[in-house]
């Protein structure tokens, strides 16, 4: 049935966005880890006073940027793990038995 081969390919598009997302979630994550690092050295360096003000609020600055990109990165695989669901959901069962 061809509705049913479309549902079965929009699952599986689904399928393969979620991971994509997920993934670039993650690489996001890492990002943000290493702008916390970034900072913190930053921030010190300003303590023992070797790094300008403005280094530490461009530190900052890339910090929340690249927190804003990594919620954004997990929005979307959420969003995507969602839709997924749903298609998976909505396909028939084997047990069901295919509309006429």
């Amino acid at each position: 049935d061809r509705a049913l081969r479309r549902a079965r390919s929009d699952a599986a598009s689904a399928l393969l966005d979620w991971r994509g997302s997920y993934r670039a979630s993650e690489l996001a994550r890492r990002q943000v880890d290493v702008a916390r690092q970034i900072h913190e050295a930053v921030t010190s360096r300003f303590e023992q006073g070797v790094a300008t003000s403005l280094e530490v609020s461009d530190a900052a600055q890339s910090l929340l940027q690249v927190e804003l990109a990594w919620r954004r990165a997990t929005l979307r695989a959420r969003l995507a793990a969602v839709r997924h669901r749903y298609l998976v959901a909505a396909l028939p069962s084997v047990d069901e038995e295919p509309a006429p």
